[in-house]
Formats: structure tokens, sequence, C-alpha cells
């Protein structure tokens, strides 16, 4: 974790590939919610503006897969 910055509600959560994951959810003292999982600020490699870079760890590639798994069943499909 380089440069947390601070972490704060609704501020777009990438991915290493700079995929969005989600917006913040909700913000705890170690971390925050998005996609319903949490995620340790320990994983987050920088804040900038609105944007919260994560690294590439188990939790996060999770929340990836399950982008996946929803984008092929049709539920919160990115738009066209």
């Amino acid at each position: 974790m380089s440069d947390t910055g601070k972490v704060e509600k609704d501020m777009a959560v990438v991915g290493p590939d700079e995929r969005v994951l989600g917006p913040v959810e909700q913000v705890h003292d170690d971390g925050f919610d998005v996609q319903g999982l949490h995620l340790p600020l320990r994983d987050v490699e920088q804040v900038d503006d609105e944007t919260v870079h994560m690294q590439p760890t188990d939790r996060v590639k999770l929340v990836e897969r399950r982008l996946e798994v929803e984008a092929e069943q049709g539920v919160n499909a990115p738009p066209e």
C-alpha cells in the first residue's frame, strides 16, 4: 500500500487492470465494502482524487470474478 489517501463512500474502485469494480459502498476503520465484499486497506495500491486503485490480491480477484459471472448472467451488465 503506497499512498492510500482517504477512501470515501461512492469513490470508484478499480482493479489492477483498471477495470471498474464498483463504488465504495461503506467505509470501515480497516477497509471498505465493494460489491458486498469487504476489501482491507492493505489491498489498496493508491488513492487519487476520486478513485481507489487496488493491488492484485485474491480478494480483489474475487470481486472481479463476481462481476464476470453477473455479466454472463445478464445481471449488472455494463451498458452497451
